[in-house]
């Protein structure tokens, strides 16, 4: 789900779009957000697929209360992600914009694992904690969590905070490194990390396809929000969406008019994340490995921070 100007859903029309999931052969659920649990009927739309059959899943900030954390952990979810980007409660909450937020994703966690639920932890990993990702594997490890690595994608308004919070090269390899020690202990997910210079495949429509509180389908909902083309209703199949992929703006990307499209090794490349292409003005995806031929020089950033008179607010 995402934010749709508070057009959604009421109850047994979401119940119709699980059952025409079903019909055409989905088999996977992830309620995901903004939050999902928020939703009202949040609790008997998910029990709903539960009995449906469906392997349901939940990515989560686990920020809640007491009694919606109980509630959680009585659901038979076969994963629940809950992203804690800092041990420092400073960070932490600096990321997620609400005071107490690492105090309560980790009893969110804790709590879920003592029940015997299965608990990933999900880090985006940036120049804001990857000198701490030793010590949050760590963790993990102790608590028996495990481990999804993602990263912060420069989308919509986050294009220039996204630019600004990606690791630099040598934040790359240190993050790699502590990455290695891992890999046989820990079960991680989602890394992007130097070594694969193409990103995969972009899975959007084909794999994953997007559906939002207000019943629509889309390929992903990064796509859908930059092209509102790609948002369709649906019934007896999967949409299909080839017109509007091969017309603007994605053609930019495949035509060269944009940076993309003149990197000088299109023919092996897959494309990566076709949203964040079309959404950084430059046009192409900066977790990339490959830069565009024109791009491949030093860029200088300088940044600095403003208080006021008596320097103790920002």
């Amino acid at each position: 789900g995402d934010k749709t100007g508070g057009e959604e859903l009421n109850i047994d029309e979401a119940r119709q779009v699980v059952d025409k999931l079903k019909k055409i052969g989905v088999t996977q659920i992830l309620f995901t957000g903004g939050e999902a649990v928020l939703l009202e009927y949040f609790f008997d739309l998910i029990n709903y697929a539960l009995v449906q059959g469906f392997w349901t899943s939940l990515s989560t900030r686990g920020y809640f209360n007491e009694e919606t954390v109980r509630r959680l952990a009585e659901l038979d979810l076969k994963n629940i992600n809950i992203g804690i980007d800092s041990l420092d409660s400073a960070k932490h909450n600096f990321f997620r914009r609400v005071p107490d937020a690492l105090e309560k994703a980790l009893f969110t966690a804790m709590y879920l694992r003592d029940c015997g639920r299965s608990v990933t932890i999900n880090i985006t990993l940036s120049r804001l904690n990857v000198n701490e990702l030793d010590q949050m594997l760590k963790f993990c490890l102790v608590n028996n969590f495990k481990v999804n690595i993602s990263r912060p994608l420069p989308i919509g308004n986050a294009v220039a905070s996204g630019k600004y919070y990606l690791l630099d090269k040598e934040g790359e390899e240190k993050a790699a490194a502590v990455l290695e020690q891992y890999k046989e202990t820990i079960k991680i997910s989602g890394v992007r990390l130097p070594g694969v210079h193409f990103l995969p495949k972009c899975r959007a429509g084909q794999q994953i396809v997007g559906i939002s509180p207000n019943g629509k389908m889309s390929p992903c909902v990064f796509l859908k929000n930059i092209d509102k083309r790609l948002e369709k209703d649906w019934s007896e199949q999967i949409p299909d969406w080839s017109a509007e992929l091969n017309s603007a703006p994605w053609t930019m990307l495949k035509n060269g008019e944009k940076t993309c499209g003149q990197c000088g090794v299109r023919g092996e490349c897959q494309r990566g994340c076709l949203a964040a292409a079309i959404s950084f003005n430059e046009g192409y995806d900066l977790l990339c490995g490959v830069e565009p031929v024109e791009k491949r020089k030093l860029e200088f950033v300088t940044s600095g921070f403003v208080f006021n008179s008596t320097g103790d607010k920002l």
